[in-house]
């Protein structure tokens, strides 16, 4: 038979020790499964599952693929293919419309897809599949990332809010944790317990006083875990209505 995969799973006829010949199309048969795995999974590099559909440029962050494959795109996997050179992406979603699944990619500002052949697509679950530029699965940034909004503007006690960090700091969304430097002062006496705090839900935030002595700057460096979003929450404590300076920056 002609192997099924990996479109669907093969069947096979156990044998039973004098009472079946082994024939030669059952040893082809098995051959003819193991050369498709073989072609799926590739060469070297390791880590990587060959795709055998043809891909079709739609944005420089997204691609279509032929039918309902959003099973073979889980946000955090990886992809890569061959433009004029290897490129890497995460996959940050994949949604169906017929005919086709519509897969979004973050090339972390260094690749992006262009309007051309997308060549020897791959897709890798591993967590540091060959030649994966972001290993541990950070990305340090060149420059930090700023906001308006957290630039030194001015707060009064605020209880759990959500920071959209697509909207506010410009990440693409599915981002799953983030390394922040945050500046706060208070002009309040040393008296006063003053706070700031951060999480990626409404209920376990966990805040750290900061001095507030003459309105000098305290620091945090904070890794924070995201919601299912991409986006964290923020709590401050300060001493009276707008008393309290903020700023954060994304590394």
């Amino acid at each position: 038979m002609t192997t099924n995969y990996p479109n669907s799973l093969d069947a096979f006829t156990l044998k039973t020790d004098g009472i079946d010949d082994v024939m030669a199309a059952d040893i082809n048969n098995v051959q003819d499964a193991i050369a498709a795995i073989q072609v799926l999974l590739g060469g070297p590099p390791l880590g990587w599952y060959k795709l055998s559909q043809i891909l079709t440029y739609f944005s420089a962050t997204s691609f279509k693929i032929p039918g309902d494959v959003t099973a073979r795109f889980p946000v955090g996997s990886k992809f890569s293919c061959d433009q004029s050179g290897l490129k890497y992406f995460y996959v940050i979603a994949a949604t169906y419309a017929a005919p086709d699944t519509t897969v979004t990619i973050d090339g972390r500002s260094v690749y992006t897809l262009a309007n051309a052949a997308i060549g020897n697509p791959k897709v890798s679950y591993m967590k540091t599949p060959s030649g994966f530029p972001w290993p541990d699965g950070w990305t340090i940034l060149t420059a930090p990332l700023t906001s308006t909004s957290f630039d030194g503007d001015a707060f009064s006690t605020t209880g759990a809010t959500k920071i959209d960090l697509s909207a506010v700091f410009g990440l693409p969304p599915g981002v799953k944790a983030v390394y922040l430097y945050v500046l706060a002062k208070d002009s309040a006496s040393a008296t006063v317990e003053c706070s700031v705090g951060f999480a990626p839900d409404t209920t376990n935030v966990q805040s750290k006083r900061i001095a507030t002595e003459n309105g000098i700057y305290d620091s945090l460096t904070p890794t924070v875990p995201c919601d299912a979003n991409g986006d964290i929450y923020y709590v401050i404590t300060a001493s009276g209505a707008g008393t309290l300076n903020l700023v954060i920056r994304i590394f």
